[in-house]
């Protein structure tokens, strides 16, 4: 890994985040992005999970670095 690397789902830089996820050819996660998951993966019962698969992608399509 070096300092360029980004989180594949938000592009946030390894220097930005508490810690990186290495994945297979190049992918990474970071702890924000998991911790992210790990609430909408695990919505409470009846919730829409279209809804929270949703909320995922417009938190990071507003986080991601421009």
């Amino acid at each position: 890994m070096s300092a360029d690397d980004r989180c594949s789902f938000c592009g946030k830089r390894r220097d930005q985040v508490a810690w990186f996820v290495a994945g297979q050819k190049g992918v990474f996660i970071c702890d924000e992005c998991v911790a992210l998951a790990a609430q909408n993966f695990h919505p409470p019962t009846g919730t829409d999970t279209f809804a929270a698969a949703q909320r995922i992608l417009d938190t990071l399509k507003l986080n991601r670095p421009s």
